[in-house]
C-alpha cells in the first residue's frame, strides 16, 4: 500500500493512481524594457534553430492542473 497526501497510491502491489498531480508555474508582470526584449531577440536568432515566436506559450492552457504564483515586479 502507498499512500500520498491522504490518497491511496498502490494498492497490494498494483497501481490505482497517477496521485493528485499539479504543474507549478510563474506569472510575473514586469515593465517592458525594449533593449532587453532586443537583446533576447539577437540571443535567440543566434543561438536556436526555431522562431522565437513558436517557443513561446502565451496562456496556461497547455498546462495541466495549474497552481499560478503571481509576481508582480513592475516598477
Amino acid at each position: 500500500y502507498l499512500f500520498k497526501q491522504g490518497e491511496l497510491i498502490i494498492n497490494e502491489g498494483e497501481i490505482v493512481s497517477n496521485g493528485n498531480k499539479r504543474t507549478l508555474w510563474v506569472d510575473v508582470k514586469t515593465n517592458e524594457n525594449p533593449q532587453v526584449q532586443r537583446d533576447i531577440a539577437l540571443k535567440f536568432n543566434k543561438f536556436y534553430t526555431i522562431n522565437q515566436n513558436n517557443y513561446e506559450v502565451a496562456s496556461h492552457h497547455y498546462v495541466p492542473n495549474p497552481y499560478v504564483i503571481e509576481i508582480d515586479a513592475t516598477v
